[in-house]
Order: structure tokens, then sequence, then C-alpha cells
């Protein structure tokens, strides 16, 4: 059967073939699309023609006037998604299935108010809502980044005309859920240098040096992990002793590892290192080099930290060095020399505070962790519990020329 967007041809009991016609191609050519979906009868069919075609045409506002939310987000989806990051898809993706389409998904878009978000939202604040099997309510960090979802959902059903108005905008600020705000603990000067001072100790073996080298970079750059790890031996630049931040080294559940864009814009950028990183990076590459020769491995991609217990079989090729492997490995070594626990994460907070503490002005400083905008930057700054005298003497002498000595 075919209509003005396309047919539909049924080729077995519930099973039915979907063909879009999407125009005229550089040669001439219709482009067209097909799908193969289940659908219980012909007007069902037909309706899921509607919303195929409508991933990549629009169409008018009366095709829609009965789509359900479920059905808005598989378009949402199609014509969104792409766009976003690998780790941003799949944090939504398991959001919509786990918690937001069980509760809207048979619902009619336009019918979706903000008492119905709202009386959703109260639920979540139930005993037994957690996912993880762990006692306790729901976090607010959990519950904001539900509502975000569906307030962002709703903002492109309006952009996209579906509806009028997003029913997130008629809920009072006060029922709107906010995260508490968790200020990230950061070591004290005198606890980093006890922690370099142990780990440059250690003996330089493959696993010590290639340790040492990334605590080094991270307390000094402040680079996010995925960008450290991602780095390759070609975004070394010995001479001018800069690496080039131009991706990110990311795991998702299921699926190996791979690079991606960095963060934002701003997060491709150089970054400078210091001799002391200079003389580890050395270090690290020739011992690299003879783990690799030793064993008979490969490293194709050229990656700077690597795997050395897993590799390719078929080929040998070792594989990148996965990140949960320096937070394991760190945790387990300042929980042995006796200092607090920090995150990871905790390094760029660091390596910003210390830095603004030390003179660097703050948008050299943004420059350096890669921030598109200084107000990010200013959140990672840390109130230092040291005493101000220091500060204040640097400033009195500054008025050492304009005045008498004082005589007591």
């Amino acid at each position: 059967m075919r209509n003005s967007y396309g047919s539909i041809k049924q080729i077995d009991e519930n099973i039915w073939k979907l063909t879009i016609s999407l125009g005229t191609g550089y040669d001439g050519k219709q482009v067209k699309k097909s799908r193969t979906i289940e659908a219980k009868n012909e007007k069902d069919a037909n309706r899921q023609l509607y919303l195929f075609y409508s991933e990549y045409k629009n169409l008018p506002n009366a095709v829609y006037d009965n789509i359900t939310f479920y059905e808005f987000c598989r378009l949402w989806y199609a014509r969104h998604c792409s766009k976003l990051s690998p780790t941003t898809i799949v944090r939504y993706k398991k959001i919509l299935e786990q918690r937001i389409l069980p509760a809207f998904g048979n619902l009619q878009l336009k019918k979706i108010s903000a008492i119905t978000i709202m009386s959703f939202l109260d639920h979540l604040k139930d005993e037994d809502e957690r996912l993880d099997g762990k006692n306790g309510l729901l976090s607010s960090r959990s519950m904001e980044l539900i509502y975000k979802l569906i307030q962002s959902i709703f903002n492109k059903a309006v952009e996209w005309h579906f509806i009028i108005g997003n029913p997130c905008s008629d809920i009072p600020r006060e029922e709107i859920p906010k995260a508490n705000s968790i200020r990230r603990t950061i070591w004290t000067m005198e606890e980093v240098n006890f922690f370099f001072s142990n780990l440059y100790k250690l003996p330089d073996n493959f696993t010590n040096v290639k340790y040492k080298l990334i605590a080094t970079i991270a307390w000094t750059t402040g680079a996010r992990r995925g960008e450290y790890l991602g780095l390759q031996w070609p975004d070394i630049d010995f001479n001018n002793q800069t690496f080039h931040i131009n991706k990110s080294l990311t795991d998702l559940p299921g699926q190996d590892l791979f690079t991606k864009a960095p963060k934002t814009e701003n997060s491709n950028r150089i970054v400078a290192f210091d001799n002391y990183s200079k003389y580890l990076f050395l270090l690290h590459k020739g011992i690299q080099d003879e783990f690799l020769l030793n064993n008979k491995l490969t490293n194709p991609q050229n990656f700077v930290f690597i795997s050395h217990t897993k590799f390719n079989p078929q080929n040998n090729a070792v594989y990148p060095m996965a990140p949960d492997a320096f937070y394991n490995w760190f945790q387990r070594y300042i929980s042995g020399i006796g200092l607090p626990h920090i995150t990871i994460h905790a390094f760029r907070h660091m390596a910003c505070t210390y830095a603004l503490t030390a003179g660097a002005p703050i948008n050299v400083v943004q420059n350096m962790l890669g921030h598109a905008n200084i107000k990010t930057t200013e959140g990672y700054i840390h109130r230092i519990e040291t005493p101000d005298n220091a500060f204040t003497q640097s400033l009195s002498e500054m008025l050492d020329d304009t005045r008498p000595k004082a005589n007591f």
C-alpha cells in the first residue's frame, strides 16, 4: 500500500516492511529508506510509517495529534541523540528505559501536564525507588538528572511544534529537583607533597613509572583522565614540551575502549609539561618499548599508556589502559600510605586551586583545563585552609616605601 510518504508491505503475520522516499539524490535517483517493524494491523503500520518518515522530514501537525510520549521519544532519539557524545547517549537511554518511559510511555504527548510530571517526581522520593539494591532514597543528583532529561525532551517537542508549551515550565520552582551541592575533597599541599615524595621513591618498573607519569600529568596540567589516557605518542612534542589533547579515551558497558572527540571545542588544546614530566615520558617510552619487544607485542595505535595484561591474541596488539586501572591502583596506593580518599577528578580541582594560589591568572588556568566558560573554572576553586598572614605580608610590603618603619 502506497501513500505520499512511502509504502507499507505485509511480509508475515504482524510483520511489515516500511519504505519511505526522501526525494531525488545527486544522481537523479530516488533516495529511499526501509525498515522492518512489528504492527498489529494496517492502521498501526501506517502510523509507524509516518513516524519513520518524521525522522528525516517534518510532517503536518495533524499527523502527530495523538502521538504518544514513547513515539515522540523514538523521533527525539533518531533526530537529536546522534549529535550527542556516546557516554551521554548511554546515560540518557538508561534513564529513559528505567525511569521515564515506564511512567509516561503510553500517555499522549499533548496530555502530559505539570501535575503529571510532579506526581512522577513525588513517586521517585519513595524509599523503594533505588535500582542499585542499596538502602535509602534516590540521590538528589539522580532526581535532577531525570527531571532535566524530561525537560529537555519537552523542549524539543516545543521546538519541533509537536506541542505549544513545555509542561515543565508550569512546575513551581521549589518543586524542581536540584542536586545537593557536594564540595569535592582535595588534599592540602602537605598531603600532595607526601603523596608524590612516596610515589617517586618507588622503583622504576613498567607499572610504577606509568603511574608516576600519569599522576604528575594530572597534577601539573589538570587534564581529564580520558584526555591523558587517550594520548598517542605522535601527540607528544618533546622539543617544545607540549602535548596535543585532541581525543578522549572512553569506556562504555559492553563495548571495547574507544576514543572520541574532546568534551568541548575548548578542550581540544595544546598543554605544556615540565622538565620532570619530560624525563618521565622518556623513561616510560624506553620501558614500554622494552616491554613490547620482550613480550613480542605491538602497539599499532601508539597509545602512550597501555595495558600490561590485555592484548589481542590474533595479532598480539596491546590495548590502551582502561580508565578504571589508574583509579583502582590510586585508591589502593593512597590507602596504603594513609592518605584520605579523593577521586581522580580531584586532581583537576587541585591543579586549578593551587595554580591560582601560585599566582596564575584565572584565564590561563581556564585554558589549561579546557573550560569553555570561566564560570566552570571558578567552580573548581577551593578555599585553602592556610593562614592569610603570608598574603597579608606580601600586600603590606608593597607599601614599604610609603611609610616610616614601625618600632616596637
